[in-house]
């Protein structure tokens, strides 16, 4: 494992290409995941894997989509690429209110939907038990969706992430060294797909930068001179570095941020890459397991002194495999920008779509999602809360 890192700027927001975490083994093969049943159908993103499912679905204008009062954007703006309504139901302690929801189909808000679609999240990467969802969903006669994009990896009750709907989603970036990438599982009657397909320069974009990730991370240090002289050409600055600074959309108005959902290049019926997919089924899928959870536990130890910053699932579950570590904080915006400013991965989903209201326990505010992925090591852990204590200080 990786010791402490020459600067922050080395800190990947997601897992990297490492020998450590690639090949195949018997012990991969037992994890449970949304891949390993099922009718698959690789996408350019998660996003775009939800898309998909509505069109299967055959959703548009007159359908409603039910989706939690927590979520990103980018779970609503598919709903609205196919024309259909999003409606949001509130969540009690991160799980869908079953009372709201049965009332909701009982009336359909006064006025009938041509159809209805109930979309239900593994939040954060800890798997919920969809048993009383599938009965909702059946004694009503619509679809259930089970948004895996926290979830690629886990079970509950002996029941693994994707099993459980009638089409499951995920996202191969937040579990997987891949540059993008979605997946989509079809658990019902298998259907005939039209998704376009990519040229042969993306494909060989994709290797490109994940290789140039890595090595800025500091793997594959035989590559490292050419790197660099690759960077000194480019003006000192690699791919990697530009995504830690991507552009900031906290500020964003709500029509902007549905402008900005809405115009994503990510949300178009377009395949993966053939990289990203060979990566996922070549993936030590019980070692990601196994460093997610140790992570998860390490930072949930590191902040424990934090009396304003809480976790939300101070244990995890037996068979959940982590996407982050949730905490609620009092002080959310200082804790936010404190571990933004140091380049820790740290997500908060603030940006709200015009028209909804907030989740009743304001969780898009004080919830700070904060990454556990694979390549972190001990010593970027203890660095972070490090970051915070002195913030508070």
């Amino acid at each position: 494992m990786q010791g402490r890192r020459t600067t922050w700027s080395q800190l990947p927001r997601g897992a990297v290409l490492s020998a450590e975490f690639l090949g195949n083994s018997a012990a991969a093969k037992k994890i449970p995941r949304i891949s390993e049943a099922g009718q698959l159908h690789w996408t350019q993103s998660g996003r775009s894997a939800l898309r998909l499912a509505f069109e299967l679905e055959g959703l548009g204008e007159g359908d409603a989509v039910l989706l939690p009062d927590y979520y990103c954007p980018t779970m609503v703006s598919p709903v609205v690429a196919q024309g259909a309504t999003p409606v949001f139901y509130p969540l009690s302690d991160g799980l869908p209110d079953l009372s709201w929801l049965t009332n909701w189909l009982a009336n359909s808000g006064g006025g009938k939907p041509r159809k209805s679609v109930l979309l239900a999240v593994h939040l954060f990467g800890i798997p919920i038990d969809f048993m009383p969802l599938q009965t909702l969903a059946q004694q009503h006669g619509i679809s259930l969706i089970e948004d895996c994009a926290h979830a690629f990896l886990g079970s509950r009750n002996d029941v693994a992430v994707g099993a459980s709907g009638d089409y499951a989603i995920a996202s191969l970036p937040k579990f997987f060294a891949t540059t993008a990438g979605g997946v989509l599982r079809i658990n019902r009657t298998a259907k005939t797909t039209n998704v376009s397909s990519i040229g042969f320069t993306e494909e060989l974009r994709g290797a490109w930068d994940l290789i140039q990730a890595s090595v800025h991370a500091g793997h594959w240090s035989m590559l490292r001179p050419a790197f660099a002289v690759l960077y000194a050409l480019r003006g000192g600055t690699s791919n990697a570095q530009q995504t830690t600074r991507s552009t900031d959309l906290e500020t964003l108005t709500e029509e902007a941020v549905r402008e900005h959902a809405m115009h994503d290049p990510q949300l178009t019926l377009t395949r993966a890459k053939d990289i990203d997919r060979f990566i996922v089924r070549h993936s030590r899928y019980d070692r990601i397991a196994a460093a997610r959870r140790r992570n998860y536990e390490l930072i949930v130890g590191a902040l424990q002194d934090r009396a304003d910053l809480v976790p939300l699932r101070p244990a995890l579950p037996q068979g959940a495999v982590p996407y982050v570590v949730p905490f609620l904080s009092t002080q959310a915006n200082d804790d936010y920008a404190a571990l933004r400013r140091i380049g820790f991965p740290v997500y908060r989903w603030d940006r709200f779509w015009p028209g909804a209201a907030p989740n009743r326990d304001d969780w898009g505010r004080r919830v700070l999602q904060i990454s556990c992925h694979q390549n972190l090591n001990a010593r970027d852990i203890e660095d972070a809360a490090g970051a915070l204590r002195i913030r508070r200080n």
